[in-house]
């Protein structure tokens, strides 16, 4: 195996969140603070658990707190912005990143930034990633730096992690930005991480590269939509109306690796499609104009030719061996993660396609009008027609769904 760190976003796929599995967490603690004790989770009698789940038990839902949830979050591709690791359920809600015990409901620990907030953006999310060797979540903030005297205030990057296993605060790095680096007030993402990077996008300003060991900026590329970063090559977007065109650069010092043809089209879409990975769609518009999705590596830029998925597609890793791609019209294809073959597509042979909520660990998640059903991920068969939910999210634990009034429920994994 490289030294690829795997990160598991809360945004994934077209109605499809990746939840992810990691860790035992222990208790947590409020930013700065020591945790004070272990969490029902050390405590508790054994619970049923699965990797991955195919049956959830709907008579014991479990409610996470409101102020854990976001206020008017957006779902892109249907994904909603908390992730499960294990026991653990990760949002970002009003500036503040909490951590519940999702068989509990209990809050286990919460941080947040030190500075005074930009904006309370509803599109900040949360992320896991492998840091030190921990199961860290990782979230970044854009943070108001006060001006003095004659210094005018300005802005910085706040990013922080937390240690799953003790709920504690691992980093809390400030990551000044240039005084004309306008517009603050816009949410920040985490990108990609490595043992030495971290990759953050900055809408509508451009990408910023953190050295983690140095605790500091180590540059700033405007104009550059970073996508994913792999062997220490960071893929990212240029250009915009009718001209783009795709970079690698060098996460060490932005030297160019590799760089695409420009695309003069009205209609460009690259995004990241599971580890070292990703998809391409662009259309003229026109109604001969066949286009195509096309999955490209992210160290060098070369396109997996092979691979013929026609018109828009999503695609999304399941964090084991299996990728899932929703096309625009309904249909889903499963792929080999390493050789990209086509394993199966769905519908065909009379067989309809679920409507995909969720993907994990070789499990495909989603309904039918028959109701709830589980497919494997390798083969498109039904593993389990009664599951008892379509959960959005989904770690060993159980599976969330939103319930009445916008409210987020878990079912816990059923024997």
């Amino acid at each position: 195996m490289d030294k690829r760190i795997w990160i598991c976003t809360a945004v994934a796929m077209a109605v499809v969140l990746t939840g992810c599995g990691g860790g035992h967490p222990k208790a947590g603690a409020t930013a700065g603070k020591s945790a004070t004790g272990r969490s029902s989770a050390a405590t508790a009698p054994a619970v049923p658990v699965a990797d991955p789940p195919v049956r959830f038990d709907t008579r014991r839902a479990v409610e996470l707190p409101a102020e854990a949830r976001q206020s008017g979050y957006t779902t892109s591709y249907g994904a909603l912005p908390v992730l499960l690791d294990d026991r653990t359920a990760v949002s970002v809600a009003d500036g503040v990143m909490y951590g519940v015990d999702i068989l509990t409901g209990r809050q286990v620990w919460k941080t947040g930034p030190r500075k005074k907030l930009f904006s309370r953006s509803s599109d900040t999310r949360a992320t896991v990633v492998m840091l030190q060797g921990r199961r860290t979540a990782l979230a970044a903030f854009m943070t108001e730096v006060p001006g003095q005297g004659t210094t005018p205030s300005g802005a910085a990057i706040e990013l922080i992690g937390v240690d799953l296993a003790s709920g504690k605060n691992v980093l809390n790095d400030d990551l000044p930005l240039p005084q004309d680096s306008a517009p603050w007030g816009n949410p920040v993402s985490v990108v990609g991480v490595d043992a030495t990077t971290a990759v953050l996008n900055w809408s509508g300003g451009g990408t910023v590269v953190a050295d983690l060991a140095a605790h500091k900026v180590r540059w700033i590329r405007r104009g550059f939509d970073a996508i994913g970063l792999d062997g220490g090559v960071i893929a990212g977007q240029t250009g915009d109306l009718l001209h783009y065109r795709l970079l690698g650069l060098r996460a060490t010092d932005q030297r160019q690796e590799w760089a695409s043809k420009e695309y003069e089209v009205p209609t460009f879409e690259a995004e990241p499609a599971g580890p070292g990975l990703y998809s391409l769609h662009h259309s003229t518009g026109s109604v001969r104009d066949r286009s195509s999705t096309v999955l490209h590596d992210i160290k060098t830029g070369k396109p997996r030719e092979h691979l013929g998925l026609e018109y828009r597609w999503h695609c999304v890793s399941d964090g084991a061996e299996t990728l899932l791609c929703n096309g625009a019209d309904g249909g889903i294809v499963g792929l080999d993660a390493g050789t990209l073959d086509t394993l199966w597509r769905l519908p065909s042979d009379g067989r309809l396609a679920p409507k995909v909520t969720a993907f994990w660990h070789g499990a495909v998640y989603g309904t039918t009008p028959n109701g709830p059903v589980v497919l494997d991920a390798r083969s498109g068969k039904d593993r389990e027609v009664r599951p008892g939910a379509a959960p959005r999210v989904v770690s060993r634990y159980g599976g969330l769904v939103v319930g009445p009034e916008g409210a987020w429920m878990v079912y816990p994994t059923a024997p």
